[in-house]
């Protein structure tokens, strides 16, 4: 009797055991599965928090150095008063850059664990374009008053003067933008880099890298073939105002021999 009551324990053991440890691998993987979310949630918290902690900061920052800049009077350098207030400014960006410090080390936690191919870094992605197109759009702008102030767009008409300004307009333009897509295409795998979290990553990161110069190239293509077509309408333009002394001049030769 006791043989078989110690065989029955041992069997149910056995079955207990084997069960609890298929249950704990099964939550073990879940635990494994949900960990990427859960260290995804957990750093957005804490970088939400580190933001708000560097935000006074930055805002004194930003308010002390516009201050230094509305003082300064200086033609050759900083002014005296201006002067005075660099200690201020230098400890104002000194608290700014220790709390911007804990933001900067937590995105670069959380970057690989959103991943390559992720809205996140396609979010990052566009807001570099859109700086560049940003900084073209400046450059244009100073382009063109230049080319206005020393006079390289004068135009017997003022059609013509219009029409010089948007070339000066749309050559700065393109410049700029050239200049920002060599600077991205150099910048542009160190971003990536950092949203990669293996080797096996390295195919998304090449294509990513392929998308981002596709999108950065776009807006430049519609500048180039808008240019394209204005001065072809200007030559369309010019080849008839030339012509038309000359189909007058025939026009009154043959009258004239009727």
């Amino acid at each position: 009797m006791s043989y078989k009551l110690s065989t029955i324990l041992l069997v149910v053991s056995v079955v207990c055991v084997g069960t609890g440890r298929c249950e704990d691998e099964d939550v073990g993987d879940e635990i494994v599965f949900m960990d990427r979310d859960a260290q995804i949630a957990n750093i957005e918290l804490e970088l939400a928090e580190a933001k708000r902690h560097a935000s006074p900061f930055k805002a004194r920052y930003e308010n002390v150095l516009m201050e230094q800049r509305r003082v300064d009077n200086g033609w050759f350098g900083m002014g005296a008063e201006a002067k005075r207030m660099q200690p201020i400014v230098d400890e104002a960006h000194a608290e700014f850059q220790n709390a911007q410090r804990e933001v900067d080390i937590l995105r670069a936690q959380i970057k690989p664990l959103y991943g390559v191919v992720s809205v996140q870094h396609l979010t990052e992605h566009r807001e570099a374009i859109h700086q560049s197109f940003q900084n073209s759009v400046k450059m244009a702008q100073n382009h063109m008053w230049w080319d206005f102030i020393l006079g390289n767009s004068r135009s017997d008409s003022v059609e013509g003067a219009l029409m010089n300004l948007l070339m000066s307009f749309m050559a700065g333009l393109s410049i700029g933008y050239v200049i920002g897509f060599i600077q991205f295409i150099i910048t542009a795998p160190f971003t990536i880099f950092q949203y990669c979290s293996s080797i096996t990553d390295l195919p998304a990161a090449i294509f990513m890298w392929i998308v981002g110069m596709v999108l950065f190239l776009l807006p430049i293509l519609g500048v180039y073939f808008t240019c394209v077509a204005v001065n072809a309408n200007r030559r369309r333009g010019a080849g008839a105002n030339m012509a038309m002394p000359e189909m007058r001049r025939r026009i009154r030769v043959g009258g004239g021999g009727y």
